[in-house]
């Protein structure tokens, strides 16, 4: 007989269906040895030993993929929700990306017909264009495409298109716009009583955005990461009346970035099967949260003046009503539009999109009072064209689960923060265009605050060294717009303990002389017009970058393999200024004195080389 006080050896190693079953009767023999003694496979006994076996290898087998799934998942939704859970959103497939150029003619004005007649410059909003080989591929412009605005990062470039005699008679516009492959659909939801934390789940798969949610009483609501969120970055013109001292930039910087506090909000979560489901806020009180929850600084002083209230009651509940995590809908309509597409099938060749699918025309005839005048924007409008001048490329499909898994631990590891200088320099190249351009970037930590607190080994500083384009493409230092909405662009993405200073970089004209020996049998200017071309495309600036040396060698090696060229004798550097800053940059800079083992290094303040005038700062000889 078993003894009761008798403690038995149970081994927990056995996981499979072999193991458990051998375990079970060695348990048997050795602890119910007169009990039970028939251990053949057709017995009773052996059936319940069996089926006792069946459901641990069962349950060992599930608990094993449990665990293992929420470490490494193997399934998608589970893959999915690991992401959630570390506050990273899955897209169901990615969109294909291109430069649109938008054409059209106006005719011109001027004494002597010098100047285009901007009058009829186009405004055009929500510019959706479709391929020719696929009319189910539509691209939508991502910014407005304004004729009458030229800027440094939207210039608009101007040609002769028709001449009469010598006098120009019309002008071609031309603008450049970056787009991306969708479809723009919409959905009316009726929403009734308030819900907390409403659901929708849309119908469509591969829903890559949500544009815009409004409700039928115009309010608007606003995509956040998560719910605890309540401010969002948005666009407002750089007008006098936002800001009168940064409205002296507006030509270059059309848009200051600022902060909003929006209590009407929503999340969106794609879920497993590729739809995506928009989740909203707990707030059902129309009652202000002033209301409803207790404030510290009169928590004892009642409304009647008693001089004391402790003896009051506060609901706790009343928590859980206010509008922490963002207003619930209710008795309205929500109508949501959203984008569909991307994937490998939106990608399309160069030249591909020259149908207008549909735009919204911000300025019509009706601005005119001449009939004339109107006859002539009717024109400019219908001369509009469009056409992608490279290929529409980057749309893929949904990702793997292997990607989600591996994108995730990248995310977890940097939680959409700045932790290493470089990704500093990422997110600010990042910034939206119409906040301003940063060409050029270079992030160092804060030399100062390192010195002053050398005992702390994480970046607590970081100098923040940029530079922008003017209207030619040449290199200038930022303005006072653009510096403060990349403050408050970068100030969301560091971290709570560092400190970013937004400082100019250095720039330093260069000038370059190279005299070459070619073949005797070969033209010498058309020879040396090539190497001035390759010292172009060397020196090309977007090429440059800021701290970055020149090295001798690689130039020379350049101008040795263009054809007709025996050797390279000699290239030398020279510095190109102007103590006023005006014609060159102010800067000099002593670049014999710089140069070591032929290589130009730059100075120890951030700086970058510059050719800015390459047709008449690149100069050569032949012999």
């Amino acid at each position: 007989m078993y003894q009761k006080d008798k403690v038995a050896e149970v081994k927990y190693l056995n996981k499979d269906f072999k193991a458990l079953r051998n375990a079970l009767i060695d348990y048997t023999k050795v602890y119910f040895p007169d009990t039970y003694k028939d251990f053949n496979e057709s017995s009773p006994g052996m059936m319940f030993i069996e089926m006792s076996a069946y459901i641990g290898d069962v349950l060992s087998y599930y608990l094993d993929y449990q665990f293992r799934e929420a470490l490494v998942p193997v399934e998608r939704t589970n893959a999915i929700l690991q992401a959630q859970a570390f506050g990273r959103k899955v897209k169901p497939a990615t969109v294909a990306t291109t430069t649109l150029d938008v054409f059209q003619t106006v005719p011109a004005s001027g004494s002597n017909n010098e100047f285009p007649d901007m009058r009829f410059a186009l405004i055009i909003d929500n510019l959706e264009v479709a391929s020719q080989t696929n009319a189910q591929v539509i691209y939508r412009a991502t910014d407005m495409v304004n004729f009458a605005l030229s800027s440094s990062w939207s210039p608009v470039e101007i040609t002769v298109f028709e001449t009469s005699g010598s006098l120009p008679m019309m002008y071609l516009l031309k603008k450049s716009v970056q787009a991306y492959s969708g479809i723009v659909k919409s959905v009316d939801v009726e929403i009734g009583t308030p819900e907390k934390y409403k659901k929708i789940l849309l119908d469509d798969e591969n829903i890559v955005a949500i544009l815009d949610v409004t409700d039928s009483d115009s309010n608007v609501w606003y995509e956040v990461p998560y719910l605890a969120q309540d401010t969002i970055m948005t666009a407002v013109e750089n007008t006098n009346v936002a800001d009168s001292v940064l409205y002296t930039e507006h030509s270059s910087v059309p848009y200051l970035l600022k902060y909003k506090r929006v209590p009407r909000r929503f999340t969106t979560v794609v879920r497993s099967d590729g739809k995506t489901e928009l989740q909203f806020g707990a707030g059902l009180s129309s009652t202000s949260d002033e209301n409803l929850i207790p404030n510290p600084n009169n928590v004892r002083t009642s409304v009647f003046g008693n001089a004391s209230s402790l003896r009051e009651t506060f609901d706790a509940s009343n928590f859980l009503r206010t509008s922490t995590y963002g207003k619930a809908p209710a008795n309205t309509t929500l109508t949501i539009r959203y984008l569909v597409g991307g994937g490998i099938e939106s990608n399309v060749s160069a030249g591909d999109l020259t149908k207008i699918y549909s735009l919204t025309m911000l300025n019509s005839e009706n601005d005119f009072t001449e009939q004339t005048d109107k006859e002539v924007f009717a024109a400019a409008r219908d001369s509009l064209a469009v056409i992608n001048s490279e290929p529409g490329n980057g749309g893929i499909t949904a990702q793997s689960v292997e990607e989600i898994r591996q994108d995730t631990l990248a995310y977890f590891a940097s939680q959409e923060r700045c932790v290493t200088l470089d990704d500093y320099v990422i997110r600010a190249l990042s910034m939206p265009a119409k906040f301003g351009s940063v060409a050029k970037v270079y992030a160092q930590k804060d030399t100062t605050y390192t010195t002053m607190n050398e005992d702390v080994g994480s970046i607590q500083g970081v100098d923040l060294y940029i530079l922008t384009y003017d209207s030619n493409k040449r290199l200038t230092q930022a303005n006072a717009a653009i510096k403060s909405n990349l403050r408050n662009y970068i100030n969301v993405y560091r971290t709570l303990t560092t400190s970013v200073n937004i400082k100019d970089a250095f720039i330093i004209n260069i000038g370059v002389d190279f005299e070459i020996q070619t073949f005797d049998n070969l033209n010498k200017k058309d020879v040396l017009l090539r190497c001035i071309e390759e010292v172009k495309k060397y020196f090309d600036i977007d090429n440059m970058s800021i701290k970055q040396p020149i090295y001798l060698n690689d130039l020379k090696s350049k101008l040795d393999k263009v054809e007709g060229v025996r050797t390279v004798n000699d290239v030398v550097f020279n510095c190109k200024y102007d103590s006023s800053g005006v014609t060159y940059s102010s800067v000099y800079y002593d670049i014999a004195g710089a140069t070591r083992d032929g290589v130009v290094y730059p100075s120890v303040d951030p700086s970058i080389f510059e050719i800015k005038y390459p047709a008449l700062d690149i100069t050569g000889k032949a012999k």
